[in-house]
């Protein structure tokens, strides 16, 4: 699904793998980057993404989003 921000105005800055000895944390964080936040709406809802819903969630327990500011 990453592979689908680009056409949306979107990169993906960082991914990393949290150690499997962190309780309770997620298994991997992804830093991604959106030129605009109507990208990330047209992104979130692309049609292409929505249809592979049920594959993604059988592999992904959870996803969490969060806005953040780079300093």
């Amino acid at each position: 699904m990453l592979a689908l921000a680009a056409d949306h105005g979107g990169r993906v800055l960082q991914r990393g793998q949290i150690p499997p000895d962190a309780a309770g944390a997620p298994t991997e964080v992804q830093l991604l980057e959106w030129e605009s936040e109507s990208g990330l709406d047209e992104y979130i809802n692309d049609p292409r993404r929505t249809a592979m819903a049920a594959e993604r969630d059988a592999a992904i327990a959870r996803t969490d989003v969060h806005r953040i500011q780079l300093r």
